[in-house]
Protein backbone atom coordinates (compact mmCIF):
# COMPACT_ATOMS: atom_id res chain seq x y z
CA UNK A 1 0.00 0.00 0.00
CA UNK A 2 1.39 3.34 -0.97
CA UNK A 3 0.34 6.94 -1.14
CA UNK A 4 -1.49 6.73 -4.47
CA UNK A 5 -3.39 3.55 -3.56
CA UNK A 6 -4.30 4.93 -0.13
CA UNK A 7 -5.59 8.15 -1.61
CA UNK A 8 -7.61 6.24 -4.20
CA UNK A 9 -9.24 3.94 -1.64
CA UNK A 10 -9.72 6.12 1.41
CA UNK A 11 -9.01 9.66 0.26
CA UNK A 12 -6.11 11.92 1.24
CA UNK A 13 -7.24 12.93 4.73
CA UNK A 14 -5.93 9.87 6.57
CA UNK A 15 -2.40 10.27 5.21
CA UNK A 16 -2.51 14.03 5.72
CA UNK A 17 -3.54 13.64 9.36
CA UNK A 18 -1.36 10.59 10.05
CA UNK A 19 1.82 11.04 7.97
CA UNK A 20 3.62 8.12 9.69
CA UNK A 21 0.86 5.58 9.06
CA UNK A 22 2.71 4.07 6.09
CA UNK A 23 5.73 3.51 8.38
CA UNK A 24 3.42 1.77 10.85
CA UNK A 25 2.02 -0.30 7.99
CA UNK A 26 5.54 -1.44 7.07
CA UNK A 27 6.19 -2.53 10.68
CA UNK A 28 2.85 -4.36 10.79
CA UNK A 29 3.47 -6.12 7.46
CA UNK A 30 6.90 -7.23 8.64
CA UNK A 31 5.39 -8.87 11.74
CA UNK A 32 1.97 -10.00 10.55
CA UNK A 33 3.08 -13.59 10.08
CA UNK A 34 4.33 -13.65 13.66
CA UNK A 35 0.86 -12.57 14.74
CA UNK A 36 -0.65 -15.32 12.60
CA UNK A 37 1.62 -17.86 14.28
CA UNK A 38 0.11 -16.88 17.61
CA UNK A 39 3.30 -15.62 19.22
CA UNK A 40 2.72 -13.91 22.57
CA UNK A 41 2.28 -10.16 22.58
CA UNK A 42 5.57 -9.56 24.39
CA UNK A 43 7.45 -11.17 21.47
CA UNK A 44 5.89 -8.90 18.82
CA UNK A 45 5.31 -5.67 20.73
CA UNK A 46 6.21 -3.46 17.80
CA UNK A 47 3.73 -5.21 15.49
CA UNK A 48 0.90 -4.90 18.01
CA UNK A 49 1.79 -1.25 18.67
CA UNK A 50 1.82 -0.42 14.95
CA UNK A 51 -1.54 -2.13 14.46
CA UNK A 52 -3.08 -0.26 17.38
CA UNK A 53 -1.79 3.10 16.11
CA UNK A 54 -3.30 2.41 12.68
CA UNK A 55 -6.65 1.34 14.16
CA UNK A 56 -6.75 4.55 16.23
CA UNK A 57 -5.97 6.54 13.09
CA UNK A 58 -8.89 4.86 11.32
CA UNK A 59 -11.12 5.63 14.29
CA UNK A 60 -10.25 9.33 13.93
CA UNK A 61 -10.82 9.10 10.19
CA UNK A 62 -14.36 7.88 10.82
CA UNK A 63 -16.98 7.22 8.17
CA UNK A 64 -17.55 10.64 6.67
CA UNK A 65 -14.60 11.06 4.33
CA UNK A 66 -15.97 12.59 1.14
CA UNK A 67 -13.23 11.17 -1.08
CA UNK A 68 -13.32 7.53 0.06
CA UNK A 69 -14.65 4.91 -2.31
CA UNK A 70 -18.40 4.62 -2.51
CA UNK A 71 -18.17 1.04 -1.21
CA UNK A 72 -16.47 2.12 2.03
CA UNK A 73 -18.77 5.08 2.46
CA UNK A 74 -21.99 3.04 2.04
CA UNK A 75 -20.68 0.18 4.15
CA UNK A 76 -19.68 2.58 6.92
CA UNK A 77 -23.08 4.24 6.89
CA UNK A 78 -24.77 0.83 7.07
CA UNK A 79 -22.59 -0.24 10.00
CA UNK A 80 -23.30 2.99 11.89
CA UNK A 81 -27.04 2.63 11.25
CA UNK A 82 -26.88 -0.89 12.71
CA UNK A 83 -25.04 0.26 15.80
CA UNK A 84 -21.61 -1.15 15.02
CA UNK A 85 -18.95 0.24 17.35
CA UNK A 86 -16.56 2.80 15.82
CA UNK A 87 -13.54 0.65 16.72
CA UNK A 88 -15.04 -2.34 14.92
CA UNK A 89 -15.74 -0.19 11.86
CA UNK A 90 -12.17 1.13 12.01
CA UNK A 91 -10.84 -2.44 12.12
CA UNK A 92 -12.85 -3.44 9.05
CA UNK A 93 -11.70 -0.33 7.16
CA UNK A 94 -8.13 -1.13 8.18
CA UNK A 95 -8.64 -4.63 6.77
CA UNK A 96 -9.88 -3.29 3.44
CA UNK A 97 -7.01 -0.81 3.32
CA UNK A 98 -4.38 -3.52 3.89
CA UNK A 99 -5.92 -6.07 1.51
Amino acid sequence: MGIAASNAIIGPRLLANEPKILDDLAVWKKGVFKLAMGLPKWMVKDTYAAREKMIRAFMKWGVHEEEMTLYLKKRGQMYVARGVDLRDLAITNFGVWTA
